[in-house]
């Protein structure tokens, strides 16, 4: 299985606040299991 890591995008909205984003060559359902079920963490 071929792997490609995007590049993460980071920006400051304002002093208080670092936002990072990344887009993945996953469906969303799956992006969202892995951060949020714990036997895959």
């Amino acid at each position: 299985m071929a792997r490609t890591m995007e590049k993460a995008q980071v920006s400051l909205p304002n002093d208080t606040e670092v936002r990072v984003t990344r887009d993945f060559k996953a469906p969303r359902k799956l992006v969202w299991a892995a951060h949020t079920e714990p036997k895959l963490l």
